[in-house]
């Protein structure tokens, strides 16, 4: 297995606070108040900094995944933007929010920023 890989897996393996595999669901408010720059509790403002985290690994290790997870965004794509597409994605689709919010996140990255085919 690849290091990259290995790393991924850690980085998206933090749980946010009491969830052991926090679901779309509970964290898509906390990424909205990201987004807003609004959470008005402690609370609420480490849980949007485990989103823009969880975003940001997500961001950085993507683009070296295997294919059915990897994006390719365009180059100095910030961490900003990719939390604003995982809240785009997530608010499309209520229907998927009971599943891992990790896996969203990267399925998010790739539907908005597909890597091209190789010939």
């Amino acid at each position: 297995m690849r290091p990259s890989i290995i790393v991924l897996a850690m980085a998206l393996t933090v749980p946010a606070w009491a969830q052991s595999d926090p679901s779309a669901n509970y964290m898509l408010p906390h990424c909205q108040d990201w987004v807003a720059r609004a959470p008005t509790k402690p609370a609420d403002t480490a849980l949007a900094g485990i989103c823009a985290g969880t975003v940001g690994a997500a961001l950085h290790y993507s683009m070296l995944m295997e294919a059915a997870y990897k994006s390719c965004p365009p180059k100095g794509t910030t961490n900003g933007q990719a939390i604003e597409v995982v809240v785009r994605y997530l608010e499309a689709r209520p229907e998927i929010g009971d599943q891992d919010f990790r896996m969203l996140a990267l399925s998010a990255l790739r539907a908005t920023w597909p890597c091209p085919r190789s010939p």
